[in-house]
């Protein structure tokens, strides 16, 4: 199965007022595992300061050639990157880095859901 390398990500806002980090950002990326953690730590250091760091789920793509994703979480003073930022974290065809609300939808258990759910979607994109 062809498998598009890409970058998708949601980011919510926390509205209180305490908040320093407020911005939560949810990232998933498909690539080579080798490519994710490059990618992963160019994106950590664009968006730097980054706090609450977890990865949420990684996995194989069944019947990829070897593609796995990642998803990330982290929160983050910053809300957007630019489009030159996207283009030095990954430069990626038009489309290939992009917003995709799915993500603020996280289920329980998420390894479920991320298997059954997402990915086979976004596959089909």
């Amino acid at each position: 199965m062809e498998v598009a390398r890409q970058i998708r990500y949601y980011v919510k806002t926390d509205t209180a007022e305490q908040e320093v980090m407020r911005h939560l950002w949810i990232v998933c990326i498909i690539n080579q595992q080798k490519e994710i953690e490059r990618i992963q730590e160019k994106l950590l250091k664009t968006l730097a300061p980054v706090d609450e760091f977890t990865v949420i789920v990684e996995n194989l793509i069944n019947k990829s050639r070897g593609m796995h994703y990642k998803v990330l979480g982290f929160k983050s003073k910053r809300w957007e990157m630019s489009c030159e930022e996207r283009k030095e974290t990954y430069d990626v065809p038009r489309g290939q880095f992009k917003l995709d609300r799915e993500l603020s939808r996280l289920g329980e258990p998420v390894d479920e859901w991320f298997e059954e759910n997402y990915i086979p979607a976004i596959l089909r994109r």
